[in-house]
């Protein structure tokens, strides 16, 4: 059975590598909504797009400043259990 440090280690690790994936789909979408505003689009189907991409965009900020506010606690427990 592994030790509460090791498993702490685990989820920190998990979640760094989670909260990476999500920082790369912010970026993606923050990109997408740039080349929307480049194209020459009809303003109606231009305004339904990008309102939809900030939504995608929030959406995976805030999951991944979930998970890393949840990897900085653990560190912190990880501290308190030494």
């Amino acid at each position: 059975m592994k030790s509460l440090e090791e498993r702490l280690l685990v989820l920190i690790d998990t979640n760094k590598k989670v909260s990476s994936e999500y920082w790369l789909k912010t970026t993606e979408v923050d990109n997408e909504i740039e080349e929307l505003w480049r194209l020459d689009m009809d303003e109606e189907e231009e305004k339904e797009k990008v309102i939809e991409l900030f939504g995608d965009r929030n959406r995976y900020q805030g999951i991944g400043d979930g998970i890393t506010r949840v990897m900085n606690e653990l560190k912190t427990i990880m501290k308190e259990v030494k």
